[in-house]
């Protein structure tokens, strides 16, 4: 695997020797700094300089700090143990570069990312002690081979059950209709992407407009989720937000003004929860395909095609397919709430794979070419004809 050709070309052999040795020594000062606080909270037990609950409690605090000390000299350890042919599990070591959002400061980032997971996981999990897999994205295309290919689970059982929730009346699908909005791969492809960022700016703000706001976007970019916020136009009686830095507060933001929209990136796709009428809408801008830019995406596509998979096939689009039914799943989150799912990617329509992307969604789902037939479709406005996909 090391030798495929993209792996290859990001490959550095004079920054692997002082990389390996800046980490065995971080993590030698950072065990050995750990020794001494234990040798020094032993003496002062001998010593008896530690009495009484409250002198406990610090011990207590210390041990929790030792604890977080000690795994991070352990990953140190760990980040060049596996980087031979062969050994497992499959992973990748890799610098990385960040800047500080608030204070613009740049930095440097050496971490470990696991490739593989069935061995891993079967030794620590599905080999050794009994258990269960419950989610409500688990199942990509009706079945969970997805999920036992890429984790190596083997259950004895496996049964996907309905939802709790009437898709067919709670909520419905908006696609805009063929040629509405541009191909985000041929605008990249092609330079155009400052009029496709145009047309995203403009649908979306018919959305908000048309919701009255209660709109949460997410993005699979913070390129494209910037530049649509830049060019995006809204009446000032429906505010909008965008995810910088804290993710909570921004959503808790969100959550408390009823008329608010909201811009979010990665973290809202999964576990943000806002019942009620705050959010009326959730809008998948585009299909999140992952794209093999940093070294662990790059890495995996390369393992995966060394085992005679397509990466595309294999792994990218039933992901894609599982965090589109995660992003969708934001909207109805009572027996009560009710809204609109929206998904502006036009290669919904041009692509072999737009069928199954909206097949993943939930069932009973009524599929609307227009935004104000979907809202009125949920009793947000007057109704209007459906569009057979």
């Amino acid at each position: 695997m090391w030798q495929h050709p993209q792996v290859k070309a990001r490959s550095s052999e004079t920054a692997f020797p002082p990389s390996k040795e800046l980490a065995s020594e971080v993590a030698r000062l950072t065990l050995g700094y750990l020794h001494d606080v234990d040798k020094l909270i032993s003496q002062w037990r001998q010593d008896g300089a530690i009495s009484g609950a409250h002198a406990e409690d610090g011990v207590d605090t210390i041990h929790n700090y030792c604890m977080y000390l000690r795994e991070f000299g352990i990953g140190c350890q760990l980040l060049f143990s596996d980087n031979i042919e062969g050994a497992y599990p499959i992973g990748v070591t890799y610098c990385s570069g960040a800047t500080d959002g608030k204070y613009g400061r740049a930095s440097a980032i050496l971490r470990h990312d696991v490739i593989g997971l069935r061995e891993p996981l079967s030794e620590l999990i599905w080999e050794q002690v009994p258990s269960v897999s419950l989610s409500a994205t688990l199942a990509v295309d009706g079945s969970f081979d997805f999920f036992k290919r890429m984790t190596g689970a083997a259950p004895e059982f496996e049964e996907i059950l309905p939802s709790p929730f009437d898709f067919s009346t709670q909520a419905a699908l908006y696609l805009p209709t063929p040629g509405a909005l541009p191909d985000p791969t041929v605008a990249h492809k092609t330079g155009a992407e400052e009029a496709y960022y145009d047309a995203v700016a403009r649908e979306l703000a018919k959305i908000i407009k048309t919701i009255n706001g209660r709109t949460l976007a997410l993005f699979h970019s913070r390129r494209e989720m910037e530049a649509v916020h830049a060019r995006i136009t809204l009446p000032p009686e429906l505010p909008l937000y965008m995810q910088r830095g804290s993710a909570g507060w921004v959503g808790e933001r969100f959550k408390s003004e009823t008329h608010a929209s909201l811009f979010a990136l990665r973290s809202f796709w999964t576990g943000f929860d806002a019942p009620g009428e705050t959010l009326s809408c959730v809008t998948l801008v585009r299909v999140p395909f992952e794209v093999p830019i940093d070294p662990a995406q790059v890495t995996r596509m390369a393992w995966m095609q060394t085992q005679g998979l397509d990466p595309f096939a294999a792994y990218s689009l039933p992901q894609a397919k599982m965090l589109v039914r995660q992003g969708a799943g934001r909207l109805i989150r009572t027996s009560a709430d009710r809204g609109v799912i929206a998904l502006l990617d036009a290669r919904i329509h041009t692509k072999r794979y737009g069928e199954e992307i909206v097949g993943n969604l939930p069932s009973g789902l009524r599929i609307y070419g227009d935004i104000v037939g979907a809202a009125a479709a949920v009793g947000l406005l007057a109704p209007e004809p459906t569009l057979s996909l």
